[in-house]
Order: C-alpha cells, then sequence, then structure tokens
C-alpha cells in the first residue's frame, strides 16, 4: 500500500491585513512537521503543495527541517476554497439574505478584544460558508462548493494515481481542502465535508492509504506529535 499525507498549512496571519502569511507560531509548526516526518523515518517519495503562499511556505520549512526530500511540486487543485473573496465581495448581499451571518458580521465590527474579533469571524465564516455550501443565490460569482469538491476529487485522483507500490506523497494544502479529499474518499454528504474543513488543526495530518484504485482514511487531523504550546486551530 501507498499513503498520501495532507498536512494543513501551520497558522496563518488570522485577522491581518495579509492572511496568507505564515505566523511565527505557524512557522515553528511547519519545521515541527519536518522533524516528525524525520523522526518516523517517512521519506516522502512526491511532494506537493497548493498554490498559496502559507501552503508552500509550511512545505518549504518542513523539509528544510527533514533534511531530505523531492522538489516540491505545485498542484493548483490543492487551493483553499474561496472563503476571502466570497466575503470581500459578497458580505453584504449574505448578511441581507441571512440574519445570522448579519448579526455575526455587526458583532465583529464592534469587537474590541482580539479574541471576541476572532470568535466572531470564525461563526461568521461559519455561516456564511454554509449559505455557499447551500448555493444561495447571495453566495454567485465565486466558485461553487460543487465546483470545489470536484476540484478537491481531481486533486485526490492526480495524487492517488497509478499502481507504484510503496509511495509516500505529502501533500500541504488547507483545511477546507482537507475537509473536500476526506469528503471523496468517504462519499460524504456536503455539509459533512464543509465540517471537516473546520476540524483540523494547524499542521495537522490526514492520512489516506491506496493501491490500485482503492482508497482508505487512516487517520484525520491528527497534530504530528506538537508540543502542547504548539498546537492552534486558527
Amino acid at each position: 500500500m501507498s499513503r498520501l499525507i495532507l498536512v494543513r498549512h501551520g497558522q496563518a496571519s488570522f485577522l491581518a491585513d495579509d492572511y496568507d502569511r505564515l505566523s511565527p507560531l505557524g512557522e515553528a509548526q511547519a519545521r515541527e512537521v519536518g522533524a516528525w516526518l524525520r523522526r518516523a523515518d517517512l521519506r516522502p517519495t512526491e511532494v506537493y503543495a497548493g498554490p498559496r503562499r502559507r501552503q508552500r511556505d509550511t512545505a518549504r520549512l518542513a523539509l528544510e527541517a527533514l533534511g531530505t526530500g523531492p522538489e516540491v511540486e505545485a498542484l493548483e487543485d490543492l487551493d483553499e476554497h474561496h472563503a476571502g473573496e466570497l466575503l470581500a465581495r459578497h458580505l453584504p448581499t449574505i448578511a441581507a439574505a441571512s440574519s445570522e451571518v448579519a448579526t455575526h458580521a455587526a458583532a465583529f465590527a464592534t469587537a474590541e478584544l482580539p479574541t471576541e474579533r476572532a470568535r466572531h469571524a470564525e461563526l461568521l465564516l461559519r455561516a456564511a460558508m454554509t449559505l455557499w455550501a447551500e448555493a444561495h443565490p447571495s453566495t454567485k460569482g465565486v466558485e461553487s462548493f460543487s465546483d470545489f469538491r470536484a476540484r478537491a476529487a481531481r486533486a485526490l485522483d492526480r495524487l492517488t494515481a497509478g499502481a507504484t507500490r510503496d509511495r509516500t506523497v505529502l501533500a500541504f494544502t488547507s483545511g477546507g481542502t482537507i475537509g473536500a479529499v476526506v469528503g471523496a474518499v468517504l462519499e460524504l454528504a456536503d455539509r459533512h465535508a464543509l465540517e471537516l474543513g473546520f476540524a483540523s488543526e494547524n499542521a495537522s495530518t490526514t492520512e489516506i492509504v491506496f493501491s490500485r484504485g482503492r482508497r482508505a482514511l487512516m487517520h484525520l487531523g491528527a497534530p504530528p506529535q506538537l508540543p502542547r504550546d504548539l498546537r492552534s486551530m486558527r
């Protein structure tokens, strides 16, 4: 059997002007992924990363800590869903369609404490993404949830193609994409695939084993033995 290890990127700069940048904690998490791979004697035969800087930088730092590995190959289908674009372009329309979104948007705008802002940002995102997964008219104009799931399924097919034995494929991506890939393996309903995207910790690993067209989930969202002070969700 071969294995596909999906790695969620390290902590990005949540609520900063440039989210797509690893925080200092995220950089430490990425290096710990490489250290874990080295301790476990996992030598990747192939390495892929999505197009986002946080995905590419997590791959780079992890491989530096591992001390070996092939060149990282870019795979556009490993990109995260376009939640940021959805909120930036359509928040007023979404808020008009959902009292829940409107409530959290207002609470986020007036929150003063960073913890309050983070909490309402999370709730706002979840509410808006639920409408997106349901194909609500207010979310038109960005990649649809069905197209996103199809893209994640293409990535899964690409990463598990071929019958060569004993492959260890590393793929650095994001939580939503991991949820959609696992949803494809387990044939989950849309709402379950979406919820999985919120469940994984930063720099966590999800393992899928595969052989001759068969694929099975071995574990979901396990932190790679991160010490407690390096663990985070957002």
